[in-house]
């Protein structure tokens, strides 16, 4: 997988698949709109980091390096904050 200056490595994975964002949602569970803001910079939750790495058959350090947040990007509410 060649990743392009500034490319996300994600996009770059994604790509190599043969994937669109679509198909790699329909595969790993993570939605498209996620997928896209991971790809244009925003860091994945650890969940996500892995369900997009299991998807693509790699790692998550492949992917992200060590660039994960516990902070929720596309997590569901917990039943706590309803």
């Amino acid at each position: 997988m060649a990743i392009i200056d500034g490319e996300s490595p994600l996009k770059a994975a994604r790509v190599a698949a043969k994937l669109d964002q679509d198909d790699l949602a329909e595969r790993s569970g993570v939605s498209q709109a996620t997928i896209s803001r991971i790809e244009s910079g925003q860091a994945p939750t650890t969940a996500t980091a892995l369900r997009l790495a299991r998807a693509l058959d790699t790692t998550v350090e492949a992917l992200f390096g060590h660039v994960v947040v516990d902070a929720a990007v596309d997590a569901p509410e917990s039943p706590e904050a309803a």
